[in-house]
């Protein structure tokens, strides 16, 4: 071929913001002619077109007063040399391929693919999916098709400064004090694409020190673990960041039932008459003294998790005010039919778990409908006090999580105005839901409440979405005791990343569930 093409090669592209770019790239092509053959370039009539692809996912966007069809000009020391460029701006996070030919003509003046990369001068890893604080030990691990009792599932999401998605960005995960022995090791972990994670330690003479693993994000800028249990209790932190920026942290506790004998029982005034009792939380204070600043401890109702207080946050006679949530507790018909509640707390030692000794209520009441406090916000978009049936978690025939939404820009609005404050970004939404009636097909009247939560991400966002697991909403049916129902009730609240309280809540929304195949 009497003409030989060449891409120059391109620096990586580096921007804060996606969707606004600042500065643009030159591109440009080298075009060598041999002097023998008939194809020799012909400034101000020839021209060169640049062709760029996503590989995968990055990609570019022609700068204003410029062409994917350029011009060709001629080397003034070198006539048998002439260039073609072009200026672009980024468009998209990932990899991009520039490659061209000679307008007009796609055979000649072919010029090979030369990629480079479109980076964030930034990146900010956020946990949009909180793994569940608490899985109970199983002789039989979990993996991530197991259900909600056996496995959870951690998603941090990274954008640059302008919240834009980043994808095939590195999430490193860090878990403290993990075991790396496969006799030992606390809880198992999995990838998105369900392949299980090895654990080595950061210091490979002591088992017990800290791993490290990374994680790619995906089209969305998701990265994805799952964390299952398995026979072995222990306390998971773990820790992400990116390149420039590291993220908040999670926990999940790996825990066994066993009553403990080493630690003082937590302390409550509630009961035993819940009757008239409205409140959605009680308050429980924690003893434990001799904790280290650098650990924690955790609360539990009926084997359910309820809170987390770090050793920093008791006082010098090793005490906490926390509270726990109505919802979890047992409550009797009457006074000659109590129940029993075993309230406990767990105590982290680096990534091992003391149990304290139990105290135990007996309750009667019935609960009545719970009352949040500050019911500013909201209520929810979806469900809005309709009907929850088969078809609204059977989709096309094939079970399908229930998609809670929020109108976070109305509650930005809402506290601003009401509590001069700002919502910000990683402050976290809690959704408190409880689904009752007779339960799969032992027509077993069940009252289960579910926790869960979620970091915003953007408090502008009016349809800020929580899934609630299909495992957790199936199954509920009409009781056969007319003076019981079949009901979700559901509220919301909202709590800043710098405190350990809600500042507000939703109304509460009521309607029917009606979950159950027959």
């Amino acid at each position: 071929m009497a003409v030989s093409a060449v891409i120059n090669n391109i620096p990586n592209i580096m921007v804060s913001n996606i969707s606004s770019p600042a500065g643009s790239q030159v591109i440009t092509a080298t075009l060598t002619y041999d002097g023998n053959g008939n194809d020799a370039q012909k400034p101000g009539t020839d021209r060169f077109t640049f062709i760029f692809a996503s590989n995968p996912n990055g990609n570019v966007k022609v700068a204003s007063g410029s062409s994917l069809d350029a011009a060709i000009t001629q080397d003034s020391a070198n006539p048998n040399v002439y260039t073609a460029s072009i200026t672009v701006i980024a468009a998209a996070y990932g990899v991009c391929s520039a490659s061209g030919n000679k307008t007009g003509d796609s055979t000649q003046w072919l010029a090979s693919a030369t990629s480079f990369s479109i980076l964030p001068s930034v990146s900010f890893p956020v946990i949009t999916r909180n793994p569940s604080p608490a899985l109970q030990v199983s002789p039989v691990p979990g993996t991530p098709d197991s259900d909600a009792t056996l496995v959870t599932q951690m998603d941090v999401t990274v954008t640059d400064e302008g919240g834009n998605p980043i994808p095939d960005s590195s999430v490193t995960f860090t878990v403290k004090d993990v075991r790396t022995t496969s006799a030992t090791q606390t809880g198992v972990f999995y990838s998105a694409s369900k392949t299980p994670i090895s654990l080595a330690p950061l210091t490979p003479q002591d088992p017990r020190s800290d791993s490290r693993f990374a994680q790619a994000t995906n089209k969305l800028g998701v990265a994805t673990i799952f964390i299952a249990t398995n026979q072995n209790p222990g306390y998971l932190r773990i820790f992400c960041e990116t390149n420039t920026i590291r993220g908040a942290s999670a926990f999940v506790y790996i825990f066994d039932t066993a009553f403990g004998t080493e630690l003082e029982a937590p302390d409550t005034d509630i009961g035993p008459d819940l009757s008239n009792y409205t409140d959605t939380t009680f308050p429980v204070t924690i003893n434990n003294k001799n904790t280290s600043p650098n650990e924690f401890i955790a609360l539990f109702l009926n084997n359910k998790f309820q809170n987390q207080i770090a050793g920093t946050n008791l006082n010098e006679n090793g005490s906490a005010l926390t509270v726990a949530n109505a919802a979890d507790l047992n409550v009797g018909s009457s006074s000659a039919k109590p129940q029993n509640n075993f309230l406990y707390t767990i105590r982290t030692s680096n990534g091992d778990l003391i149990n304290s000794k139990t105290t135990l209520l007996q309750l009667f009441g019935p609960l009545p409908t719970p009352n949040p406090k500050n019911q500013i916000l909201g209520p929810l978009v979806d469900p809005n006090g309709g009907v929850i049936n088969l078809g609204s978690i059977f989709i096309q025939g094939n079970p399908t999580d229930y998609t809670t939404t929020i109108d976070l820009s109305k509650d930005k609005t809402t506290l601003a105005d009401k509590m001069s404050y700002t919502l910000k970004q990683n402050d976290i939404v809690t959704l408190h839901a409880t689904f009752q009636g007779d339960f799969q097909s032992d027509d077993n009247f069940q009252v289960n409440p579910f926790t869960y939560t979620k970091t915003i991400t953007d408090p502008t966002d009016s349809a800020f979405n929580i899934i609630i697991p299909f495992d957790d909403i199936s199954g509920y049916g009409t009781p056969k005791d007319p003076k019981r129902s079949n009901l979700y009730k559901m509220y919301y609240e909202i709590t800043p990343a710098s405190a350990t309280t809600p500042i507000a809540a939703s109304s509460l929304t009521q309607g029917v569930l009606s979950t159950r195949v027959i």
